[in-house]
C-alpha cells in the first residue's frame, strides 16, 4: 500500500496567521492523556490579507482540518475525537471553522532507514515500517518535534475527489520485511 506525507501547499498562496499567542492551542495537549484539557470549542484570532486562502488543512501550531476533510477522516476512522476551532479575523470580520483531530500517534512506524538530523529529533526523510502502519488510513508520526501527518492512498484519493485546496503530498518509501515497496 502507498502512503503519503500530508503537507500544506504553500506555492502562491497566503494563509491565515494566528496572531494571539495567549489563545493558541498548546501542541503538548494534543495527546490521548491531555486532549480533554482543550475546550470543546476555541476561537483563535488570525491576521489575513485580501486574497487569503483558507486551506483544507493547517499544520501550525497544531494540525487543523476543514469540515469536509473531517468528514472524510470519519469515514476511515470513526474513533477520532475532534475539538472545534474557529478562526476569526477582527479586521475583515471573516470567520472559518476548523477541527482539531486527535490522531493516532505512531512511535513505532519508522523503519531504521529513516534519516534524522544530528539531534535525532527532526525527521529529514521518513521511511515507514509497513507492519506498524498496515491498518491506518491517517496518523501522526510520533517521537519527532514537527507535525508529520501520513495518509494512505485510498484516503487521499477520497480527499482529492472532493477538490480540496491547499494540499500537497509527498510519497513515502515503505519497507516490508526488510524489502523496499
Amino acid at each position: 500500500m502507498k502512503y503519503f506525507l500530508l503537507q500544506l501547499e504553500k506555492r502562491n498562496n497566503t494563509f491565515p496567521e494566528i496572531t494571539t499567542k495567549s489563545q493558541t492551542i498548546n501542541p503538548k495537549l494534543v495527546c490521548k492523556e491531555k486532549f480533554h484539557q482543550i475546550p470543546d470549542t476555541t476561537m483563535l484570532y488570525v491576521k489575513s490579507e485580501k486574497n487569503i486562502v483558507f486551506p483544507e488543512i493547517l499544520m501550525e501550531p497544531v494540525f487543523l482540518v476543514s469540515e469536509t476533510f473531517m468528514r472524510v477522516m470519519s469515514f476511515y476512522d470513526k474513533g477520532i475525537l475532534y475539538k472545534r476551532i474557529g478562526l476569526f479575523d477582527n479586521k475583515t470580520e471573516k470567520s472559518v471553522g476548523y477541527y482539531l483531530p486527535l490522531l493516532d500517534e505512531k512511535d513505532d512506524c519508522l523503519a531504521p532507514e529513516s534519516i534524522f538530523d544530528k539531534t535525532g529529533q527532526i525527521l529529514i526523510r521518513p521511511v515507514l515500517n509497513e507492519k506498524a502502519v498496515r491498518k491506518s488510513a491517517i496518523f501522526k508520526i510520533g517521537g519527532v518535534t514537527k507535525i508529520h501527518v501520513v495518509v494512505r492512498l485510498d484516503f487521499i484519493e477520497s480527499i482529492l475527489r472532493r477538490s480540496m485546496a491547499g494540499i500537497q503530498l509527498k510519497e513515502l518509501e515503505v519497507k516490508m520485511n526488510g524489502d523496499q515497496s
